[in-house]
């Protein structure tokens, strides 16, 4: 059985033997790189919708990065099973999800961005992918037989299954099943029955645990996970936003909502900065503002609070860098007038990276943002100790993994490094290099210490 699993702290496939002795039967569990060489299975990556078709093994992986920015590090691969030779199954320049082999093992079929212009153009909820079919043997030879369908399956070879979001639906994971005849080479289509058969199975999340009350609900607190830069521990904590603090803050008491405090770096320098404002609304200000003195008590509205920064658009997720005056922060402080706010009740983003000095709000530079248009979420910035980098959670490498394929889903963003300069923030300014830390279809927060 081959099966997705986090035992090895990424997301990655496994194989389970049966083996048959004089005694008990007995299963053991192997990592694919434990079978075959780390050259095809090694290293920081995901892997997903593991097929087998004959002696093949299709299945999904970002091992290898994507020629642009904020497109998908998906590809399709097959690996033989008996000598581990390993092949992409697709060109350069293009992604893929969710592969499903056909009963006969002959046939594949995968929902890709192929078909669209210009790949993944951030839908969240709704990805639009087209479904193509293609044989094992001949992976080029691809013809697209459903438009605007995801995580495909197969009730016959001759039948797929599929998912697509309908526009009268609410803004929840409901999809419609339809099925296709697919027709020699896949290239006609028409309704169908699935073999005479009234049955059909499918997948649904349905979960009774209730949210964590306190610390102490957690099970497991730490994760270590294998980090791509060996300088650099990474590990994941249960529960949302992680963060550092150097002192206990105080009560805050305030008619306004504020969220994600942080502590100036500097034990001397006895300020607390906090946004104030609505988390993550498109159409409402947020901003950062400093509250000093905050160890001495309680602070209400406008006790001494002052504020950084100003404007329309949303300033949040700010922290002070640790030698310097320097001020890191997310904001849609460029977000075109006439860029969508939501997708399917998501929000679409245009967040980017912003540094500001402290003594002079007026000195700020945008680092970086997700797409060339600066669409995109680029958020939860936190400098390194050394302050010669930046980490942020962001989008920059797309989404991998169909939405409609997991519980619980909000955006699809990884861990990345921005490398700046620490002596002179005006080189900083639109940063392009970036190096990706984490391989996940889920969501992540992130911080450094």
């Amino acid at each position: 059985m081959i099966f997705v699993s986090e035992r090895d702290s990424l997301e990655t496939l496994h194989i389970a033997l049966r083996f048959n002795d004089n005694t008990e039967p007995k299963v053991r569990v192997f990592s694919m790189a434990e079978v075959f060489d780390t050259s095809t299975f090694g290293g920081v990556r995901m892997e997903d919708s593991g097929c087998i078709a004959g002696d093949y093994l299709i299945y999904v992986s970002t091992k290898e990065p994507a020629e642009q920015r904020r497109q998908p590090w998906t590809a399709i691969y097959r690996t033989n099973l008996k000598t581990g030779e390993t092949d992409r199954l697709m060109p350069k320049g293009q992604a893929d999800l969710s592969p499903a082999v056909s009963p006969s093992g002959k046939k594949i079929a995968v929902a890709s961005f192929k078909g669209k212009d210009g790949n993944w153009n951030g839908e969240i909820e709704d990805r639009k992918t087209n479904i193509f079919g293609m044989g094992v043997d001949e992976p080029f030879k691809r013809k697209m037989v459903v438009r605007n369908g995801g995580w495909p399956t197969w009730g016959s070879d001759d039948i797929i299954f599929f998912h697509r979001k309908q526009p009268s639906t609410p803004p929840q994971w409901r999809s419609q099943l339809f099925t296709r005849d697919q027709i020699s080479k896949m290239s006609t289509l028409k309704k169908t029955n699935i073999g005479g058969s009234k049955h059909i199975g499918y997948h649904r999340c349905k979960s009774k645990l209730k949210v964590p009350t306190s610390g102490d609900d957690v099970q497991r607190k730490f994760y270590e996970l294998e980090s791509l830069d060996r300088s650099v521990g990474l590990f994941r904590v249960s529960g949302v936003f992680p963060t550092f603090s150097i002192k206990t803050a105080p009560n805050l008491h305030s008619s306004t909502t504020s969220s994600r405090p942080f502590w100036n770096q500097n034990p001397a320098i006895d300020i607390l900065y906090v946004c104030v404002g609505p988390s993550f609304s498109p159409d409402k200000e947020l901003a950062i503002s400093a509250i000093p003195v905050i160890s001495k008590g309680e602070y209400g509205d406008g006790d001494g609070i002052t504020r950084l920064t100003e404007g329309h658009w949303t300033d949040t997720h700010c922290q002070w860098s640790p030698n310097s005056d320097w001020i890191v922060f997310s904001s849609t402080h460029d977000k075109p007038i006439e860029a969508p706010t939501k997708d399917k009740e998501l929000d679409r983003g245009y967040f980017e990276i912003y540094l500001v000095t402290a003594n002079d709000p007026s000195v700020a530079v945008r680092v970086t943002g997700s797409g060339n248009d600066l669409a995109g979420h680029v958020n939860h910035p936190f400098f390194c100790p050394d302050e010669k980098s930046i980490v942020v959670t962001a989008d920059l490498a797309a989404v991998s993994a169909d939405p409609i394929s997991l519980p619980l889903f909000l955006h699809s963003v990884n861990i990345f490094t921005v490398d700046i300069d620490p002596t002179d923030i005006k080189k900083n300014k639109d940063v392009k290099e970036f190096k990706r830390i984490t391989h996940s279809r889920y969501e992540r927060a992130n911080n450094w210490q």
